[in-house]
């Protein structure tokens, strides 16, 4: 997404962006024409987030046509640590 002074400018790229979420769980799948992740605000270890991660991955590959290049593969984690008194 690009921001110019007055906020949010559409770019030409956009499109649609489904994002498929667990009916009562954390885990999320948000596909793009040009992108996918998996995204979840809990998980017990990083070979769980891999497991659903290859999931996806192998959805991807029954599609026609399957996806040509993976061009960037990554996996990130964001922790927010609050200190209380």
């Amino acid at each position: 997404m690009v921001f110019g002074p007055n906020g949010p400018v559409p770019s030409a790229t956009q499109g649609i962006v489904w994002r498929m979420s667990e009916v009562e769980g954390p885990w999320t799948v948000v596909l793009a024409r040009d992108f996918v992740a998996v995204e979840t605000s809990v998980y017990s270890s990083r070979d769980e987030f891999l497991e659903k991660w290859r999931v996806v991955l192998d959805a991807l590959e029954t599609l026609d046509p399957a996806p040509a290049v993976y061009d960037r593969l990554g996996c990130g984690t964001s922790i927010d640590w609050w200190e209380t008194t």
